[in-house]
């Protein structure tokens, strides 16, 4: 079940970062005309002071973002699951109430490398805060970010590109290689 709610979320989020990554593209381009005009402008004006608007949306990739942390999340909880069977019982599965996935992975055993962690860290961010709200709740939670949500990944495609890599090597951690069902889950308690 944590694999096929990690699939479903994945598979949600891949569209997004796509098209804010051909999004990124254009608005790139529109920043650099927007650049070209406001120097064009500064240079005539008297008061040497220039404003332009860039005529393009900025690309978001942080719901991308906070989905892959969702999948993150349910992989490594479904890890946990599979290394430790008895936390299933007749009433609840107990899994611990972690959303940080730092803290989560370490608790599961899961040693990421130093990239991995950095990322695990950034996305943990994400998907604790920058993805859903507009501030922190306090000072210390926005960190480096400050209040530019959009700023805590430096290069958010490669960043993706790395959430796609964790999440397929998390994915083949939790497959048991067993059919998974097509049309969703059916949990029937006792």
């Amino acid at each position: 079940m944590w694999l096929h709610v990690a699939d479903t979320l994945t598979q949600a989020a891949h569209p997004i970062f796509y098209q804010a990554v051909e999004q990124r593209e254009r608005y790139e381009k529109a920043s650099s005309v927007a650049y070209e005009t406001a120097q064009a402008l500064f240079d005539k004006s008297p008061d040497r002071m220039a404003e332009v608007e860039v005529d393009c949306e900025e690309p978001a990739f942080l719901p991308a973002f906070l989905l892959y942390g969702y999948a993150i999340e349910n992989l490594l909880k479904g890890l946990y699951v599979l290394r430790n069977p008895e936390v299933v019982h007749d009433q609840k599965v107990q899994v611990p109430p972690l959303h940080d996935l730092v803290e989560l992975a370490a608790l599961v055993g899961y040693v990421p490398t130093q990239e991995e962690a950095n990322l695990l860290e950034k996305i943990s961010t994400v998907t604790l805060w920058s993805g859903r709200y507009p501030v922190a709740r306090n000072r210390l939670q926005h960190g480096k970010i400050g209040l530019y949500r959009e700023g805590i990944f430096s290069d958010p495609v490669a960043a993706g590109l790395d959430a796609h890599t964790l999440i397929n090597k998390l994915r083949k951690l939790v497959d048991d290689g067993q059919p998974r069902p097509k049309g969703g889950v059916v949990v029937v308690w006792e």
